[in-house]
C-alpha cells in the first residue's frame, strides 16, 4: 500500500500496539490487586475470629490496631482498583476509536486506489480509442 494514507495507517496501528500493551499491563496490575485484596479479606476475617475467642487487653489493642491497619490497606485497594478500572475504560475507548480510524483510513486509500485505477484505465481506453481512429483513417 502506497500513497498519502499508508503513513497514518502505520502511525495508528503503532498507537493501537501501545495501547494494547498499556491494557495488558493494567489488567495484569488488576489482578494482583484482586489477589492482594483477597489476601488482606481473609486476614480480616481471620482477625475477626481471634477477637472473639477472648484476649486480655493488650493482645486485644494489638489486634484491634492490626484489623484498623488490614482495613485502610483494604480500602487503599478498592481506590487502586476503581483508578486502575478507569483506565482501562479509558484506554479501552480510545482503541475503539483507533480501531475506527484505521478502518476509515483503509476504506479512504483503498478508494483513492480504485479511483487512480480508473483513470488510468480511461486513458489507456482513451490511447486505444485513439489508436484506433487512426487506423481507420489510414485504411
Amino acid at each position: 500500500m502506497t500513497g498519502p494514507y499508508e503513513r497514518l495507517i502505520e502511525l495508528k496501528e503503532r498507537m493501537k500496539e501501545e495501547k494494547e500493551r498499556a491494557m495488558k499491563m493494567l489488567l495484569r496490575e488488576l489482578e494482583r490487586i484482586e489477589r492482594e485484596s483477597s489476601k488482606t479479606e481473609t486476614k480480616i476475617l481471620e482477625s475477626q475470629g481471634l477477637i472473639l475467642e477472648g484476649l486480655d487487653g493488650n493482645d486485644f489493642s494489638v489486634l484491634s490496631d492490626y484489623l484498623s491497619f488490614l482495613e485502610r490497606h483494604r480500602l487503599e485497594l478498592e481506590r487502586q482498583k476503581r483508578e486502575r478500572q478507569a483506565m482501562v475504560d479509558a484506554i479501552r475507548a480510545e482503541l475503539l476509536d483507533l480501531v475506527k480510524e484505521i478502518k476509515m483510513l483503509k476504506g479512504l486509500e483503498s478508494k483513492r486506489e480504485n479511483a487512480q485505477k480508473r483513470a488510468r484505465e480511461k486513458r489507456i481506453q482513451k490511447r486505444l480509442d485513439e489508436i484506433s481512429v487512426r487506423k481507420k483513417k489510414d485504411l
